[in-house]
């Protein structure tokens, strides 16, 4: 999959390069967004402040309309908040490092598997199958995203919630958010916890927006939080490499 199909919310600051923000709405192809690449084999997933921003520019903005059951808005104790879809990834820190998601199997079916059936026995097992070799890797001791499966799974069990193996570990009140003060260095807090999860039992309709693609991004900044823009594991085009003499293995 070469795009991005998770959606937010109407209204959704962007924050671009000259640190002033946008709605996703006004949004246009010549807006330069503030983003981080994470190609570069030196970068520093689970400590993004390590790591340089630089401009990146949407290639498609798409529109939709979703029931509001299907989002779900994420707010943090500093007030920031966003209102995404439910597989929508945010970025998590210190032990809960990498992504979040509030449904895994919304995320599973968009992202992992389009022939992904939702029940607990398929869920457990294909988190197994995705973060058994990292386990086996790291002798038993590696943080998988155990806030999905089930406790009885052999193997170990480390309770850190962090992603792991490609699989995002759970949104879940009091888990540290990367905010956007780490992209923009300005001495303030760089995360925030979670301090509510709002669902909505309602079919009202809303409309939602997806950057589908950002050259050349793997994170930017919605709403002051620090969201992935591209699915795990991408690869931009040879010459992107090249260009920056960065070495990587096409075999």
């Amino acid at each position: 999959m070469e795009s991005w199909i998770s959606y937010m919310i109407e209204g959704t600051k962007i924050r671009l390069l000259n640190n002033t923000t946008k709605n996703i709405e006004d949004l246009t192809t010549e807006d330069e967004l503030i983003v981080m690449n994470a190609s570069d084999p030196s970068f520093d997933a689970a400590n993004l402040e390590h790591n340089p921003t630089e401009g990146g520019f949407a290639t498609n903005i798409i529109k939709k309309e979703f029931s509001l059951s299907d989002v779900v808005t994420i707010q943090l104790e500093n007030g920031s908040e966003v209102t995404v879809t439910k597989d929508y990834p945010i970025v998590g820190a210190g032990k809960s490092a990498g992504w979040q998601v509030f449904d895994i199997d919304v995320f599973i079916k968009k992202y992992l598997d389009t022939t992904y059936t939702t029940s607990e026995e398929n869920r457990n097992k294909l988190i197994y199958s995705l973060v058994s070799n990292v386990d086996h890797e790291h002798n038993g001791i590696h943080p998988q995203a155990t806030d999905w499966w089930d406790s009885s799974i052999s193997g170990s069990m480390h309770p850190s919630g962090r992603q792991s193996g490609g699989v995002p570990g759970r949104l879940m009140v009091g888990k540290p958010i990367v905010v956007e003060n780490t992209f923009l260095d300005n001495g303030g807090e760089k995360y925030s916890n979670i301090s509510n999860i709002v669902e909505y039992d309602t079919d009202e309709k809303v409309n939602m927006y997806s950057i589908e693609l950002i050259e050349y991004a793997h994170y930017n900044i919605l709403n002051g939080i620090v969201c992935p823009a591209i699915e795990l594991g991408h690869l931009w085009p040879r010459s992107f490499y090249d260009d920056r003499g960065i070495y990587h293995n096409w075999d």
